[in-house]
């Protein structure tokens, strides 16, 4: 069985809403986005000396 690595990263506040299902979004110092990453690899070796 070949093993699979994943690498995920956020960017931004994973806030979306407050109480009262209020967004959060651009409100009070968060951020406008939100982004997220990943990446799949099955030699994260390489990937490591690559990144």
């Amino acid at each position: 069985m070949i093993k699979k690595y994943f690498f995920i990263d956020e960017s931004g506040t994973p806030d979306f809403y407050g109480s009262g299902k209020k967004l959060l979004l651009g409100r009070d110092g968060k951020p406008d986005v939100f982004g997220m990453g990943m990446v799949r690899t099955y030699n994260r070796k390489r990937l490591r000396r690559k990144v």
